[in-house]
């Protein structure tokens, strides 16, 4: 599968060499508005705070419901697609509407995918579980999506969407540790379960979107 995989990345290397290369970042006056670094920094670490979800459910998903779930190898593989299936879906059910704003998708994040992270660690059957992991992916799915358009405005040259890009993804470099280290201490269950209070600064996101 490994090998396969590389094929397939070099392959898609391959192809965008062939892309036409841009003429580089242009000079524009700078329309950023005051305190948006500050506002980047926040909305990279909410992020991360979802990602760290996000990645806890790709990586030990599985490893719960074999282990702890007594859940067969093919229906234990179904965690991480129920997850990001659902989080398709999300994303695509927040593209239909464009005009729902990201302050009612912190609400949903913090709420859904806090809950669900919840009830995906401590329900007493596998079935339960894969309900948790798809809510969670259902509830977490526009959030991020949605933090990097906000950042994109008034952003001629990105740079504010890399910030943000580049601080949220420090939630999948923390979440392994993170996990492990709960997982020590208690149980992997209770681990996973314990992520849940993520969703708490998620859910109070809401207050720092400004008013357009």
């Amino acid at each position: 599968m490994l090998a396969v995989i590389a094929v397939l990345v070099l392959a898609c290397a391959a192809l965008a060499m062939g892309l036409p290369l841009g003429r580089g970042v242009q000079p524009v006056a700078d329309s950023r508005p005051k305190g948006a670094w500050r506002h980047a920094l926040l909305l990279g670490v909410l992020a991360a705070f979802a990602l760290i979800i996000e990645n806890s459910v790709e990586q030990w998903s599985v490893l719960l419901l074999e282990d702890f779930r007594s859940a067969s190898a093919l229906l234990a593989s179904a965690a991480p697609a129920a997850y990001m299936g659902a989080l398709t879906a999300g994303r695509l059910t927040a593209q239909a509407f464009p005009r729902l704003g990201l302050r009612p998708l912190y609400v949903l994040a913090g709420l859904g995918g806090g809950g669900g992270i919840v009830l995906a660690g401590l329900a007493p059957t596998a079935w339960l579980s894969l309900v948790g992991f798809a809510i969670t992916g259902l509830a977490l799915g526009p959030l991020v999506p949605a933090m990097l358009s906000r950042a994109a405005v008034g952003d001629e040259e990105g740079t504010l969407v890399s910030a943000v890009s580049t601080i949220s993804y420090t939630g999948f470099v923390v979440s392994p540790l993170l996990v492990a280290g709960l997982s020590a201490a208690f149980s992997l269950p209770v681990a996973l379960a314990l992520l849940g209070a993520l969703g708490v600064p998620l859910l109070l996101g809401y207050l720092t979107v400004r008013s357009r």
